[in-house]
């Protein structure tokens, strides 16, 4: 939870007053004597822990007023897992998608680019009217502000898995730039639209250029205001997969009713699978190995 006026939570130190209060208001014991002494005493002790009670009662009120307006004037922002945007203001968001194979991988019944979609249309369905967006992926150079936001939904029921992806340091180069230019367009620093960099990604190892951090680090920091950027992380903690890594004959040329033979390069992440690996040959299983 954040506030935006967090100054006036100095204003809960008035909670103290309707202490103070209670304090000087309390009724002092008055010592008198009757002749049913041990009745009246019985009726005093009753009358006295109701009203204890009631001025307890009384002075929480007191002190949950003045801290509930404290607490307005202050206009705290409550933050969830969802990718929530305060206020009505319009921004500008630059969208990155990681769409290398590995976001391919199936959790919950769902693969990572899935998960990367659904909440990006989250995000999309709590922007304010006006607001900019651009949509990029690992796979396709370029990129552009999308004129409407329906547009911007079709752009991102569209991304799929491709073999051949540039590093998600690389997008965010491109993605800087569109913020620049956005600069460009407006020429007032008032007027400017709050900038916002999310990026929708499972983590993995080859998606991360480190050689482009200071590269990265420099664009941000031309930009003319501030970009916020968010990481999405789609990605398993601990994912369990096998591939194979490499395929390799170390006889090119094989002599008639000579054994070929293929080496292949099987890597694990995660815990140990027991499995298999076939060689098939036109449809046909050639040989097991078990791994």
């Amino acid at each position: 939870m954040s506030f935006v006026f967090p100054v006036l939570l100095g204003g809960l130190t008035l909670i103290g007053v309707p202490i103070l209060l209670h304090l000087i208001m309390r009724q002092k014991p008055k010592h008198l004597f009757f002749p049913a002494f041990r009745f009246l005493l019985q009726r005093h002790r009753t009358n006295q822990r109701k009203l204890q009670l009631r001025h307890l009662l009384l002075l929480a009120l007191r002190l949950l007023l003045v801290a509930g307006l404290c607490l307005a004037l202050a206009r705290p922002k409550l933050f969830s897992s969802r990718l929530n945007l305060s206020g009505e203001r319009p921004i500008a968001a630059v969208l990155v998608f990681d769409t290398s194979f590995s976001m391919g991988y199936v959790s919950g019944g769902k693969d990572r680019l899935e998960t990367a979609r659904q909440r990006a249309l989250e995000l999309l369905a709590e922007l304010p009217e006006g607001s900019r967006v651009a949509v990029l992926d690992t796979a396709e150079p370029g990129g552009e502000w999308l004129p409407t936001l329906s547009l911007a939904r079709d752009r991102i029921g569209d991304l799929k898995l491709r073999p051949a992806n540039s590093p998600v340091t690389t997008r965010l180069a491109e993605a800087y730039r569109l913020l620049a230019d956005l600069d460009q367009e407006t020429e007032s620093g008032d007027d400017a639209l709050p900038k916002f960099l999310y990026i929708f990604s499972d983590r993995t190892q080859d998606s991360w250029d480190q050689s482009r951090v200071k590269d990265l680090q420099q664009l941000r920091d031309r930009l003319a205001t501030e970009a916020h950027a968010v990481l999405v992380d789609v990605g398993v903690d601990k994912p369990v997969d096998l591939a194979l890594a490499a395929a390799e004959m170390p006889r090119q040329v094989v002599p008639t009713d000579d054994a070929a033979q293929l080496k292949v390069t099987v890597r694990s992440t995660g815990e140990r699978v027991d499995t298999e690996v076939v060689c098939r040959i036109d449809g046909k299983a050639a040989e097991h190995k078990p791994i």
